[in-house]
């Protein structure tokens, strides 16, 4: 750990976030409200957005400023000062975040700001940043590197960083809540690795893969495709238990944009996609497993119900999900709907966010407006 940086500037006043008020609920299912609107803000041109485990956000504006939203109101808890190289925020327990520039050959550091002196630092990398992650308990953050190397780093200490040697890019990352369970998707060799352990690779070496962890750190997924970053060629997902690292099933996606979650207990993995009609129509479809890979009813979506998953709560038991830009829909651990909230109409849903354990959500539309939501019990 380096030499502190400059401490975040004092932010300015700031005008009330806008609360706006649900409009009226369809009667369905048992009617009993799962989420509540915290709050909402409009912020125009967002380049990096994160939501920590505690329900605060973090944001990267137009001016490369790192913003910190408090959760219960939205409100700025403090602002840093310009980082025009700055491509990537990581909200962290505790009012922090982690900046990065990924894919930036010219930057060798990434940094953790917070509202003290004693909490902004500049970590130096051997290598261009590729991936960040840090544990939901706030005290531990990982980078993995061009160097083929991932560190890990103490937010609480300054000891020495833990280093772990690889044969490959390691482009994507996931911890359980204390880090001691960490996982990474390689790419230019592809596979899925545990660090300090088992290690699978790919017959096609081109393939990406996401991966993640379940809170408790029992179960992973990840979800791959051939070609380029995030192409959409030949999807499948893939269950592991991260223990032994048994490939616990795998399942071919007959469709495109797919989005998957696995519960923080490691019990349930929820999956959503895109398929094409014969017709030539878009189809949206969810699924729900257990952690074998067996089904949980039946397979949902069709012409009068286009299921985007957004949420999955902590055991699983309550999948949330956008139906295009109308609603969302609470369903049961058998795919039954629970609960219907109408959203406001406004501009399009371009991207949604939800903490691990599925406590709280946050939507982001193309004209920057932001609406946070908690999870009612």
């Amino acid at each position: 750990m380096q030499s502190p940086l400059r401490p975040p500037s004092t932010p300015r006043p700031k005008a009330p976030p806008t609360n706006t008020t649900p409009e009226p609920l369809l009667t369905i299912g048992d009617n009993r409200p799962r989420w509540k609107e915290r709050w909402t803000r409009l912020f125009p041109r967002i380049r990096s957005l994160s939501l920590a485990p505690d329900g605060a956000v973090a944001l990267l504006d137009e001016q490369k400023q790192v913003q910190l939203l408090e959760p219960q109101t939205g409100i700025t808890l403090w602002t840093a000062a310009p980082l025009s190289l700055a491509n990537r925020v990581v909200a962290v327990r505790g009012r922090r975040v982690l900046v990065g520039a990924l894919y930036n050959p010219s930057v060798k550091k990434a940094w953790i700001l917070g509202p003290a002196t004693t909490q902004t630092y500049a970590f130096a990398l051997p290598g261009t940043l590729w991936s960040l992650v840090a544990t939901p308990d706030g005290n531990k953050a990982f980078f993995g590197t061009s160097a083929h190397q991932i560190l890990a780093v103490s937010l609480l200490s300054t000891q020495p960083p833990l280093v772990w040697k690889l044969s490959a890019v390691p482009d994507s990352l996931a911890v359980s809540t204390d880090g001691s369970a960490a996982l990474t998707g390689t790419w230019l060799p592809a596979g899925v690795r545990r660090l300090g352990g088992w290690a699978y690779g790919d017959s096609d070496t081109a393939r990406w893969q996401e991966v993640q962890i379940s809170a408790d750190g029992a179960t992973a997924i990840s979800l791959s495709g051939h070609g380029p970053r995030r192409d959409e060629r030949d999807l499948e997902l893939t269950g592991y238990d991260m223990e032994s690292g048994v490939r616990l099933w795998e399942k071919r996606i007959p469709g495109t944009r797919a989005q998957a979650i696995v519960s923080a207990d490691g019990q349930r993995v929820a999956l959503s996609y895109v398929t094409m009609t014969g017709r030539g129509d878009e189809t949206k479809r969810l699924l729900l497993l257990n952690r074998d890979g067996t089904a949980r009813g039946d397979e949902k979506g069709g012409r009068f119900f286009a299921p985007r998953l957004v949420a999955l709560s902590a055991q699983g038991e309550r999948t949330t999900v956008l139906d295009g830009e109308r609603a969302l829909f609470v369903l049961d651990q058998e795919g039954k709907t629970r609960w219907r909230l109408t959203l406001p109409t406004r501009a399009p849903i371009q991207q949604t966010i939800s903490t691990p354990d599925g406590a709280f959500l946050l939507l982001v539309r193309t004209d920057g407006t932001l609406t946070l939501y908690e999870a009612l019990p």
